[in-house]
């Protein structure tokens, strides 16, 4: 928060003129430690509002006595020009004139009439400009004065003699119209004058003082009497008169009449008595208006509130007056402290402390303690409190000796107060342990067993060294010190000849001689010595034999073990197994083919394990094939889809499969799908025949790493047919008779047929044979002689056949004659006027492949359809 300004003790003295002291410091109940106090601030006169309760009036000799030279004007050219610069302090801001007036004299007197207004007007205020010239009213009267007048605003003249009385008459018209308390007249003269001044003084108020000068090396305060003297004037109204030998100097002299001045300032503590305040910047006395600062010590003062006060001197025209300006500080005593002790302890461990500190008059305040190093202490050493601002607290030291103790105690006010106390700090042992080798640690006979002992040692400024004692008889060995503050490392090396187990004794040393030991348990023995053999080699799914050895001579146990892990060419999730893993001369089946590396492990239980590797190649076996369906010699009707299922195994578990079917037919060989699990599978395919024959199908399975099998199964494919000697269609119908269909093959023989009005048959014969083996079909049909329509139509020898292997399906036919022309075998149509239609010999194929055979098809005029030794396949 920030300090409240400190206000100024204001005042006027008995001028008016304002005077001002403030302290600015101390802050009023300061609280401050014992001894002197500083008091500053500042002072100043003349600054602030002054009591404008003061007139003023300028009386101008104006005798011819004053046309006497003057510097480069006249006696009265000096009194207008001193006139003119005491009006300029008169209508300074801070002045204390209120109204002015002015009045000339010689053998007679007048009161000048000073504003421009009508009338003759005695008063006017030393800045007023009535008639907007830009001039001072005033001053344009001072200017207008002349020997033997005055020229404005109103012209007063009379003879040019001295008359004091006259001056006097003159003032008073001016100080009776003027209606402040107080009223100065500065009255001005060059010469000496007869009359006797005491009578018109006598009805001047004590309220008017006349401040009088004498003009020029010719005039005199004392003149020829006192009665009719300058002297008399001032005296007789409280003023004074003052000489001026060169008039030329008057312009300077006069403002002093009004001037302020800020004379001295004074110190009193408790109201006793004023000391002199001589640091004051600038310097005293000065004239106002004027500013100071200043700053003042007291004598040392006991504790308790005190009262300082600063006194600010000054006068004015008034005469003297005081202003004073006070503030109070509390002076607070210093907190008594004890430090206790002396202490003593161990170093590296907390020592407790009391101190105590009492301070009746507060504040608070903080307590801090502090340690320094004495007699004994490594250079570096430090210490740490646990809390080093509580009074009961401890110490803790990283080295031992003597250390110096201090409690200081600060009110925040006086100077803090430090006690001091012995502190002696004795030596602790370091601590040290093995950390390399580890406990039962074995080692090869020969092989360096070096010892790594890190150790710590409350003491951090400690040096130490280190030996170690081996155990074997051999001398001690001085080991390697490397170290930090506090902590380090010690360090040795030393080889075993002989098999055995030794507890190494490590012990650390410090600067102060306190050592500590530690032991650990170590192991001399060989490791065993491992032979893998190899390099082996076989088949993937065979047992494979390994041959080791192992020799361990001083023991004291022995455990082997053979383990193989994948190298190259291995599919993932393979596996192995051994026939006895822990045998040295055991089998080993893997199921992929691949390099392996084996590793044959021995453990002592004192080293760690001894492994040594050796190679192991597998090669792939082929996998297994059947076919499971169809089976061998399977039928097919020809365009029907038949599938083919091929299991197969293989002892490759981790192998995968592909697989294609090559059907026999020429068709492009298809890529079967293959469903597998780790060692078997399923291939299928399917395909539709076009054609009729036996085929060789061959399903050939080959694994990811080439090896393939092969299975085979024969499926024939074929075609439906059908044989029959007659049918008919149309106004009468005959079914197929007699009807040869195959497969199953059938043969058929009807001797006749008569039916009436169309047909009359002889020896009817159709039969239908499938060859299992190769799917040829044979259908065929014969008639020995038909008569047709009543007998318009007489057949002979009618025979058709059908056809199907593996050329295709065919067809063929003979008629013998028709109505005794001889046909034979050509296809042939011939026509029946007025009856029917014969097609002789027909050959009729279907979209799909489709064949039918007609020997004879009869068409009659009325739509009448007959047959006679048809045949059809593929339908």
């Amino acid at each position: 928060m920030s300090a409240i300004p400190a206000a100024a003790v204001t005042g006027n003295l008995p001028g008016g003129t304002s005077i001002a002291v403030t302290v600015t410091g101390p802050a009023e109940d300061t609280v401050i430690p014992q001894g002197p106090a500083t008091v500053t601030g500042t002072a100043s006169v003349g600054t602030g509002a002054a009591v404008k309760d003061t007139g003023l009036t300028y009386v101008l000799d104006v005798s011819g006595s004053t046309a006497s030279g003057c510097a480069s004007t006249t006696v009265l050219g000096c009194e207008i020009a001193a006139a003119k610069a005491l009006d300029n302090d008169a209508a300074a801001p801070n002045t204390v004139i209120g109204s002015v007036g002015a009045a000339v004299f010689g053998t007679g007197g007048a009161a000048a009439d000073v504003r421009p207004a009508a009338g003759d007007q005695p008063l006017t205020t030393p800045t007023a400009d009535d008639n907007g010239n830009g001039a001072r009213d005033i001053n344009e009267v001072l200017d207008s004065a002349v020997i033997g007048g005055v020229g404005k605003f109103t012209p007063k003249s009379f003879q040019s003699g001295t008359d004091y009385v006259a001056g006097i008459n003159a003032a008073k018209t001016v100080t009776d119209a003027q209606t402040e308390n107080r009223k100065i007249v500065v009255f001005l003269s060059d010469g000496i004058a007869g009359g006797d001044v005491r009578p018109p003084l006598s009805s001047v108020p004590a309220s008017v003082t006349y401040y009088t000068f004498a003009v020029g090396a010719g005039a005199s305060c004392a003149g020829t009497s006192y009665p009719s003297s300058l002297q008399a004037i001032a005296d007789l109204t409280g003023g004074t008169c003052t000489a001026v030998p060169d008039p030329a100097n008057l312009p300077n002299v006069l403002p002093g009449v009004i001037d302020s001045q800020l004379s001295a300032l004074t110190l009193s503590v408790d109201g006793g008595g004023a000391t002199p305040v001589t640091n004051v910047n600038p310097g005293l006395p000065r004239t106002g208006p004027a500013s100071v600062t200043y700053s003042v010590a007291t004598g040392a003062l006991a504790p308790g509130r005190h009262e300082l006060c600063v006194t600010a001197h000054g006068t004015d025209g008034g005469g003297p007056g005081t202003v004073a300006d006070c503030t109070h500080v509390i002076v607070n005593a210093p907190p008594v402290v004890s430090a206790g002790g002396p202490y003593a302890g161990q170093e590296g461990t907390a020592i407790s402390l009391a101190g105590t500190v009492t301070d009746p008059d507060g504040p608070a305040g903080t307590r801090h303690w502090s340690v320094a190093p004495g007699p004994g202490v490594d250079a570096g050493a430090t210490c740490s409190f646990g809390d080093a601002a509580a009074l009961s607290t401890t110490v803790t030291c990283d080295d031992d000796g003597v250390w110096t103790l201090t409690l200081t105690a600060d009110d925040g006010v006086n100077p803090p107060v430090s006690r001091t106390a012995n502190l002696t700090v004795s030596n602790v042992a370091p601590h040290v342990s093995v950390t390399a080798p580890a406990t039962d640690a074995v080692f090869n006979h020969g092989a360096a067993v070096a010892v790594t002992a890190p150790f710590t040692d409350v003491g951090k400024h400690d040096t130490h060294t280190c030996t170690v004692d081996y155990a074997d008889g051999s001398p001690l060995v001085t080991g390697s010190v490397s170290e930090t503050p506090g902590s380090g490392t010690c360090t040795a090396s030393h080889a075993y000849t002989i098999s055995g187990t030794y507890n190494v004794l490590v012990r650390v040393t410090d600067d102060d001689g306190g050592a500590a030991t530690a032991i650990v348990r170590i192991i001399v023995n060989d490791p065993p010595v491992v032979v893998a053999g190899g390099p082996y080699a076989g088949q993937e799914g065979t047992a494979v034999s390994l041959a080791g050895s192992v020799s361990d001579p001083d023991g004291p146990s022995l455990a082997t073990h053979w383990s193989a892990t994948p190298q190259s060419g291995v599919d993932s999730g393979t596996s192995c197994a051994f026939g006895d893993p822990a045998a040295l001369s055991t089998t080993m089946t893997c199921d992929d083919d691949g390099v392996w590396t084996l590793t044959l492990s021995a453990d002592d239980s004192l080293h760690p394990a001894v492994l040594k590797t050796t190679t192991l190649t597998l090669t792939n076996v082929a996998p297994h094939v059947s076919i499971s369906s169809p089976p061998d010699g399977q039928l097919v009707l020809r365009g029907a889809s038949i599938g083919v299922t091929a299991p197969f195994t293989d002892i490759g578990r981790h192998d995968t499969h592909t697989c294609t079917v090559d059907f026999g037919d020429g068709t492009p060989v298809a890529t079967g799908a293959v469903a597998e699990t780790p060692g078997s599978g399923t291939c299928t395919a399917s395909h539709a025949f076009t054609g009729v024959g036996a085929h060789n199908v061959l399903v050939t399975v080959t694994d990811d790493d080439g090896g393939a099998a092969t299975a085979v199964v024969k499926i024939v494919s074929y075609v439906r047919a059908e044989a029959w000697s007659i049918s008919a269609s149309g106004l009468i119908n005959v079914s197929k008779t007699p009807l040869a269909g195959c497969p199953p093959n059938s043969d058929h023989t009807t001797a006749s047929l008569n039916v009436l009005g169309l047909a009359s048959v002889q020896a009817l014969h159709a039969d239908c044979t499938l060859d299992a083996a190769t799917g040829r079909t044979d259908a065929g049909a014969l008639v020995s002689g038909a008569s047709l329509l009543g007998g318009v139509i007489s057949l002979k020898d009618i025979q058709t056949s059908c056809v199907a292997d593996e050329t295709g399906l065919h067809g063929s036919s003979r008629v013998g004659t028709l109505n005794g022309q001889t046909i034979g075998t050509g296809p042939v149509t011939i026509g029946i006027p007025g009856v029917a239609t014969v097609h002789l010999n027909e050959t009729v194929t279907g979209p799909n492949g489709q064949l039918a055979q007609y020997a004879v098809r009869v068409v009659t005029l009325l739509g009448q359809e007959i047959v006679l030794s048809g045949c059809r396949m593929g339908f």
